[in-house]
């Protein structure tokens, strides 16, 4: 460990987690385009972090053991919420965050960013690789949009972030 600010991780985690496509790692990515953030806070802490937030505490659980990650889940209970000046009533949720430089980079080099719904394109998926990024994003949250032509077919398949 270099410091006790973060500049090593301090907690145990697979780092070579999204350095190779499987199953697992398609899952995990599609959740993460869905419900996930990435946060580049070299300023302050000279790390970079991964966050995953649902209110499926078991699904965490389940990604932080995949990931081989000792980090803590942490709760937020449920309440109003003000965001941008609207209140919303929100049920308890859970988070995972962790910090890993590494991490953070192979998620860069897939298609991810902070702020990720500005700039947010399909990734390069292998095919045989598709049908688990499509769960993980659908248990992320995430749906799908339809458009229709004159033609009454469909086309242009849209996320919807």
């Amino acid at each position: 460990m270099l410091n006790g600010r973060g500049g090593y991780n301090r907690n145990k985690i697979n780092n070579n987690f999204f350095a190779k496509w499987s199953p697992e790692m398609a899952y995990i990515v599609g959740f993460i385009f869905a419900d996930g953030s990435l946060i580049d806070s070299k300023k302050s802490s000279r790390t970079r972090y991964l966050t995953l937030s649902n209110n499926d505490l078991c699904l965490l659980k389940d990604m932080k053991s995949v990931l081989g990650s000792k980090h803590k889940i942490t709760s937020r209970p449920s309440g109003v919420r003000i965001i941008k000046n609207k209140k919303y009533l929100c049920k308890e949720s859970y988070c995972l965050r962790m910090g890993n430089k590494k991490k953070y980079s192979d998620l860069l080099k897939i298609g991810l960013s902070p702020r990720k719904s500005h700039t947010m394109e399909f990734p390069s998926v292998p095919k045989n690789y598709i049908r688990f990024f499509i769960r993980g994003y659908f248990d992320g949250d995430g749906g799908v949009y339809f458009s229709r032509k004159m033609t009454g077919g469909y086309s242009n398949i849209q996320t919807i972030f």
